[in-house]
């Protein structure tokens, strides 16, 4: 798909052959996103959480995106990842309608100090720039202030949506432990 509308750039002189690499792995990468985006929210239709995993996907592409953590060496790793966390996310949100809302407020405080106080996390595949790490923290903490204002008015609202953020902390929180984890594993 991405060689076809690459073709189509270059044939109506949109772009030259010599970006066609260029523009060929960038609509890779965007096909890929929503790829994941796509399975998620179908995932969370076909469990009865549609509207949980769309706060969870909403809020872990905002702190996934500067915070780091794990990142999969291959496309297959990084897609096998991705329905993990997906079911992983989907049985918290089963499990968080059975618990009370300052349990999962508890939850999200820890979470978001672990993801403040350990972000940016680069990966091996993924190296950050002392410029990089400083900006990246930066929209980080930003990210979880509003995500955090979100949260507590969604737990006055809409419980859903502050589930979804819950879990989208939660989880990359685990993802900046694994991280760690595999970065000390090819560093040693």
């Amino acid at each position: 798909m991405s060689k076809k509308i690459t073709e189509l750039l270059i044939e109506t002189n949109v772009i030259t052959s010599d970006e066609v690499e260029l523009y060929q792995y960038g609509f890779d990468l965007i096909t890929k996103k929503l790829m994941h985006m796509f399975l998620i929210l179908l995932i969370g239709l076909i469990g009865g959480h549609f509207l949980e995993m769309t706060f969870f996907l909403g809020a872990y592409v905002c702190l996934r995106e500067y915070a780091g953590g794990y990142h999969a060496r291959t496309i297959r790793g990084c897609y096998c990842c991705t329905m993990f966390v997906t079911l992983v996310s989907l049985a918290m949100l089963f499990i968080f309608r059975q618990l009370n809302i300052e349990l999962i407020c508890i939850c999200m405080l820890i979470s978001g100090i672990v993801i403040w106080t350990q972000s940016p996390q680069e990966a091996p595949t993924k190296p950050l720039s002392e410029k990089e790490k400083a900006l990246y923290g930066r929209k980080t903490r930003c990210n979880l202030l509003c995500m955090g204002i979100l949260f507590g008015i969604g737990c006055c609202l809409y419980r859903a949506s502050a589930e979804g953020i819950a879990c989208a902390w939660i989880i990359q929180m685990a993802m900046l432990f694994i991280g760690r984890c595999f970065a000390k594993k090819y560093t040693v």
